[in-house]
């Protein structure tokens, strides 16, 4: 899906509010496609409708032109009538002002899943990789599925509330930079015993809520039906082969079979030199995750630029 024509605009005399706009526009591709800082009125009075205008101009707010939905930047939070706060999250801002027909549909994401011919071949690090590189310009969400914090929500009880009709009541995720992450299961019969048809179910509306593009699904290391049907569902499957690990042509293969309905199925084959630490994996972030790690900057944007390039996604 992609938005040619801008659909918000900012005119406003306050410049420490346009330099901060300015500023997240300047990393943020996919809000940039959609919003513009503007001098003038003129510059959108030829526009059709469907308009948001934030401004602060006085001249501006007494006029009220078809086209536009004009909201006023104001010192204070206030709910009242059409008004932003200046201090608030721009991010938030532009969440609740993308129109429906910029919001993805229920079908209209992707789904990556990540599988490994052995243990420790760096599903977790190419998974959190191609996250960091999508969630540039869009929101993205991650999901390891039997993965799932003590005392914390879990993917069961998501399915359950989505089953019941609760969908509208899905609590808020987690959230680091622009990737979501979904929790995974308590237990591994939960995972064996899944119904995929449930999880999509459950994407759809996750989509709709967070404005989800694409799902990244790292496959446990166990070959099941439950693997093959959820790398089934998905349009990538990326397959990490490690020819290191001997005697692994099985899993190979099964791993292929389960690719047999895929759109797209991609064989990433040695990957090293592989940034180290693999075991710290678990609090990697999804923003410069190299910082967390305490990778070597280079290492890590020599290695982002090879899973870019072989997986085919733009690396911003």
């Amino acid at each position: 899906m992609k938005v040619e024509e801008k659909k918000i605009f900012i005119l406003v005399d306050d410049e420490d509010y346009r330099k901060g706009v300015e500023e997240y526009l300047e990393y943020n591709t996919e809000a940039k496609s959609t919003t513009k800082i503007i001098s003038g009125i003129e510059q959108i009075n030829e526009r059709k409708g469907g308009i948001k205008l934030i401004t602060d101009k006085e001249e501006v707010l007494s006029k009220s032109p078809d086209n536009l939905k004009i909201y006023r930047l104001v010192d204070a939070p206030d709910a009242s009538g059409n008004k932003i706060y200046k201090y608030g999250n721009f991010e938030d801002i532009l969440k609740s002002f993308i129109d429906t027909s910029m919001k993805p549909e229920e079908n209209t994401f992707d789904i990556y899943t990540i599988s490994s011919s052995s243990p420790e071949s760096g599903k977790t690090l190419v998974a959190k990789t191609i996250a960091e590189i999508l969630g540039k310009r869009q929101y993205v969400a991650y999901l390891n599925p039997i993965n799932k914090e003590d005392g914390n929500i879990g993917l069961s009880e998501l399915l359950l509330m989505n089953e019941e009709g609760n969908a509208d009541s899905l609590p808020s995720l987690e959230r680091d930079f622009k990737t979501y992450i979904i929790p995974g299961f308590a237990l591994l019969r939960d995972y064996i015993e899944l119904e995929v048809s449930d999880l999509r179910n459950l994407f759809k509306k996750i989509a709709a809520k967070f404005s989800i593009r694409t799902f990244i699904i790292e496959i446990p290391d166990l070959f099941s039906k439950s693997s093959e049907k959820i790398i089934g569902m998905s349009d990538t499957h990326i397959i990490l082969n490690d020819f290191s690990q001997k005697n692994r042509s099985r899993e190979i293969t099964l791993l292929k079979e389960y690719s047999s309905s895929v759109y797209k199925t991609i064989e990433l084959n040695n990957l090293s030199p592989m940034p180290q630490r693999l075991n710290d994996l678990p609090k990697m972030r999804f923003e410069n995750p190299y910082e967390s790690l305490k990778f070597n900057e280079k290492d890590y944007l020599f290695f982002k630029h090879k899973i870019a390039q072989n997986i085919g996604i733009e690396n911003v």
